[in-house]
């Protein structure tokens, strides 16, 4: 070793220079690095094991953890649905109040079977086969029949076809020929009748054109009203003509049927506006009517067919005031 200061050579250990006296710089001692250990030998601290390697629990706990959380879920979820049961049902009952006012007509299953009083009528009157009637409601859409719905009757006073007929399909309808088909006057309606018919192709052209425009099968035109010893004839049924009788309501127009029912022996019902027309074989006798009405009451509002044959029709009145309290009182 050396002196920092003259460089003269100092004995290992020496404390300061021989030749200048200043004081030697001993070297830091190292510290002692502990020797390795070889790869192939284990470690082992006193009174101690070696550990020994476990499977890890994590994958079972988390299931475990998963099915109690899907176990909750399902407990809460049936505890929810049970205790607001009876809440929605409340609310789904208060959503029908909101839908059917009380002043709307009540569902049409829920009110009386019209046809069952018809039916009587035509068993009281022995007139099985001989008298059919249908009557629709113009508030619900609703069609109640006595009788069977699809017999052929002669369809004596039956203008109202003839009217809609022409006057959908012509572009520019006679207005005098449309007044005159509906008019109270029966010698007026043939007069102004057969000439829509004669315009329109004769009794088979009408009949097509009445079929096309309205899909009907039943109703049709034979002969040329007040025809005698035609060999054809004029027919329709309960079903379509009351539907006929629909079409005039929806056009607002019931003030067309015009006839007067006590020039035939009839009594309106009382409360009731009735807007008529009516068929006979016979003028004179006028015991074989058919009525095609409209009926306006204080809560009624319906259409009415009654076709009769074989001298049927002769307690009108009795029908029509029947008719008229079921339907008042479907509408209460």
């Amino acid at each position: 070793m050396f002196c920092k200061n003259c460089g003269a050579k100092m004995n290992p250990g020496a404390m300061f220079c021989r030749q200048c006296g200043t004081k030697a710089e001993l070297p830091e001692p190292q510290a002692e690095r502990p020797a390795p250990v070889p790869a192939d030998t284990k470690t082992v601290t006193p009174n101690t094991y070696p550990t020994q390697k476990t499977k890890s629990k994590a994958p079972l706990i988390i299931v475990a953890v998963l099915i109690s959380i899907l176990l909750l879920a399902g407990t809460a979820l049936a505890t929810y649905f049970f205790l607001n049961k009876d809440a929605d049902s409340a609310q789904e009952a208060h959503k029908q109040e909101e839908v059917m006012p009380t002043n709307s007509p009540a569902p049409v299953e829920q009110q009386k079977d019209l046809a069952l009083p018809l039916q009587a009528f035509i068993t009281r009157e022995n007139a099985a086969g001989d008298m059919t009637i249908a009557v629709l409601d113009n508030k619900t859409g609703k069609t109640y029949f006595g009788g069977d719905k699809e017999q052929k009757f002669t369809a004596w006073g039956f203008y109202l076809p003839i009217y809609l007929v022409y006057d959908a399909k012509t572009a520019s309808p006679d207005q005098s020929l449309l007044n005159g088909v509906m008019s109270s006057d029966p010698g007026v309606c043939n007069a102004a009748g057969n000439n829509i018919i004669r315009l329109m192709g004769g009794p088979s052209g009408i009949s097509e054109a009445i079929v096309e425009r309205f899909r009907t099968s039943a109703t049709s035109y034979g002969r040329y009203f007040a025809q005698a010893n035609a060999s054809g004839d004029n027919f329709t049924n309960a079903e379509e003509s009351v539907a006929f009788l629909g079409l005039l309501n929806q056009k607002n127009m019931p003030s067309l049927l015009s006839y007067d029912l006590s020039k035939f022996g009839i009594t309106a019902p009382a409360g009731a506006k009735v807007y008529a027309q009516i068929g006979t074989e016979n003028n004179a006798v006028r015991k074989q009517l058919n009525v095609f009405a409209i009926v306006k009451g204080e809560k009624s509002d319906y259409c009415i067919s009654i076709l009769t044959q074989n001298s049927k029709g002769t307690n009108l009145s009795d029908l029509l005031e029947t008719i008229h309290k079921e339907m008042e009182g479907m509408n209460e």
